[in-house]
């Protein structure tokens, strides 16, 4: 059973807090909380106060500004609630409470006799003592030192708020706990054992969420309510939280889809490999690059980023529903990328098909492009393209380097593969299906030793280097056959998966051993690869006449796209 309570309640309840014997000793102001950098004790602390500083108008609390904490697992008797997760946020929240009871701060709660430390009896001294303002023991003791750490940090970090008492309201009204009682039947060492053995923190981008939306709340409030007959405010404000909230939910579900990962993946939009975020981080890092900043500048984490993006700050303030928005158009615009077949398959051959540098500062400039002018989008993409391919050389000089090159299997490997991947994908592209660019390799031999060395290639001979059929050939033809092995007419590209199977076998064997894979696969799609196939499937032989008329469909097919 759970339920929500601010801290007034939380507190209030007439039985004290037992930290039982089962649990580690206090650590809040020793220990640091690895992704913010900072002692956990320090980061509650300063939240409060800018949370605090949120919170205040015109010398008021706004109303319904809310803050909370995470949860806080008990075991409660007649007279007791003993705290099985939770205890070192307790510790914290109630030497908190005492120091602003010492400094003459009026609390709505009771806290004599509140709090029992079970873990070791000289700590509970000092933690008795905390109430009437005394902090001493001995340090050379790690839980004593943690405690009076904690008093000294708490009385640092309170120093200089004008209105101490507005802020002790605030803390005692404005924050909440997720309370989550344990059932009577329910072995609460058992609870804490399964609880800390993984412990499972809120991820950076629950916490950007929870930021966003309680800001977002905020800034909405405080705006309306200038308009004094504004009626249903409350209602206003919850309304937006729960759209927002499920706008925030759908997105998480969208980058939890495999095939969007690996479409944003060939975008070089993922995730770090030691990341242990869903892939809802890839567009929070997304926006803050199309916001003009970069990752160093949210070293300190995701949350530190879009907290600072969002504070108050004189009259630079950015309010947390433009955000929100900003957020929505990228999310929208890397879905109707998906979504469009067209735009999709075209995004693959210019991010994996062209050989294409600084690729994460070209998706920004496409995000923008795609805002200014979406209609002619495509088109766009088309021409960026070919920009990169021909890399300044003229059309004709390009394809006649090809055509024409007696060894382009050697000379220009990766220039013939990506030809032969964008015939792929453009009959794909009329059939009005997404080509599977999982599926090409990108490879780029430029030293003999490379090529030697390389046991991976995706384009592969379609008469085989070493041909063995010679009882129908004569000498001159044989000679001829093999002059042509290596040019732009006798060469396929083969899906990763397939090519190594095909090894230096006969025409007829490498269809065979072609279509039987793509007929036996259940996870890969290799029967996307549609000029591979018609290569394979409108042919019973391969020899001079086939290998010289595909080397005049390849410079057709070529003119035809580069016009």
């Amino acid at each position: 059973m759970s339920n929500f309570k601010n801290l007034k309640e939380y507190f209030s309840d007439t039985r004290k807090f037992v930290v039982p014997y089962y649990q580690r000793g206090y650590k809040w102001s020793l220990q640091k909380n690895v992704k913010r950098g900072d002692l956990h004790l320090s980061l509650l602390l300063q939240d409060f106060k800018d949370e605090f500083h949120n919170a205040v108008r015109d010398e008021k609390i706004i109303p319904n500004y809310e803050y909370y904490l995470q949860g806080i697992t008990a075991k409660e008797t007649t007279d007791s609630i003993e705290l099985v997760d939770g205890q070192q946020r307790t510790t914290s929240l109630y030497i908190l409470f005492c120091v602003l009871h010492s400094k003459g701060m009026k609390l709505q709660i009771n806290l004599e006799d509140k709090f029992h430390y079970s873990v070791r009896d000289d700590a509970n001294h000092v933690v008795q003592g905390f109430l009437k303002g005394h902090c001493d023991g001995d340090e050379n003791i790690q839980d004593i030192a943690a405690l009076k750490k904690a008093w000294n940090l708490c009385e640092d970090k309170i120093q200089g708020l004008e209105n101490l008492q507005l802020f002790t309201d605030f803390i005692q009204e404005n924050i909440k706990i997720i309370y989550i009682k344990l059932d009577e039947n329910q072995d609460e060492t058992k609870v804490f054992s399964m609880m800390n053995k993984d412990k499972a923190e809120m991820t950076q981008t629950d916490l950007v969420k929870s930021n966003l939306l309680r800001e977002a709340s905020r800034q909405l409030f405080t705006e309306l309510s200038e308009d004094s007959n504004n009626e249903g405010l409350e209602w206003q404000v919850n309304q937006l939280r729960s759209k927002f909230a499920i706008e925030w939910d759908n997105w998480r579900k969208w980058w939890e889809n495999k095939k969007h990962i690996e479409f944003c993946s060939l975008l070089e939009l993922k995730k770090n490999t030691k990341d242990t975020e869903p892939g809802l981080v890839i567009l929070c890092r997304l926006y803050i690059r199309f916001n003009k900043a970069t990752i160093a500048s949210a070293e300190n984490g995701l949350f530190e980023y879009f907290k600072n993006e969002i504070a108050n700050k004189d009259q630079t303030i950015i309010e947390a529903i433009e955000v929100f928005k900003k957020m929505r158009l990228l999310q929208n615009i890397l879905q109707e990328w998906y979504n469009n077949v067209s735009i999709h398959n075209h995004l693959g051959l210019l991010f994996k098909g062209c050989g294409l540098r600084n690729k994460e500062e070209r998706v920004l400039d496409l995000v923008q492009r795609y805002i200014d002018d979406k209609k002619n989008f495509e088109a766009y993409l088309k021409s960026e393209y070919i920009k990169e391919i021909l890399d300044g050389t003229s059309k004709d000089d390009f394809i006649k380097s090809i055509v024409e090159h007696p060894d382009v299997y050697h000379n220009k490997y990766a220039i013939v593969a990506r030809q032969l991947l964008r015939m792929n994908v453009m009959r794909t592209n009329k059939q009005f299906q997404k080509f599977d660019f999982s599926l090409y390799e990108e490879q780029s031999y430029n030293l003999p030793e490379d090529f030697a060395k390389a046991n991976k290639r995706s384009l592969e001979h379609i008469k085989p280097q070493k041909y063995n059929n010679i009882t129908n050939l004569s000498l001159s033809e044989l000679e001829k056959l093999n002059s042509l092995t290596n040019t732009v007419g006798n060469l396929v590209l083969v899906p990763s998966g397939l090519n190594s199977k095909l090894s230096n076998e006969s025409f007829e064997d490498k269809k065979e051993l072609l279509f039987e894979g793509i007929i036996n696969s259940k996870t890969k799609n290799y029967g996307l690869w549609l000029h591979t196939l018609s290569i394979f499937g409108s042919h019973t032989q391969w020899q001079v006449k086939e290998i010289e008329k595909n080397a005049t469909e390849f410079k057709t097919e070529f003119d035809t796209f580069f016009k």
